[in-house]
């Protein structure tokens, strides 16, 4: 058989209805790490990841975090 392809995706943005895809991540492991630069101060940002393996995908909660 084949290996399936997994993937995620990290959606990212200053509104949590309207994220934009910052990357798309392939590695075999775990952990994904996608970087994020040029951030203001105070201020809120949301982030999704959506991971694929197959045909199959699950979509993680929107979470938060504001800047100092």
């Amino acid at each position: 058989s084949f290996p399936t392809r997994r993937s995620s995706d990290l959606y990212f943005g200053q509104s949590s209805t309207a994220l934009s895809l910052l990357g798309t991540d392939t590695a075999s492991g775990s952990v994904v790490r996608q970087g994020v630069f040029n951030l203001s101060a105070g201020t809120t940002y949301y982030w999704q990841v959506v991971a694929t393996n197959g045909g199959t995908s699950a979509s993680s909660p929107v979470w938060s975090f504001t800047t100092n």
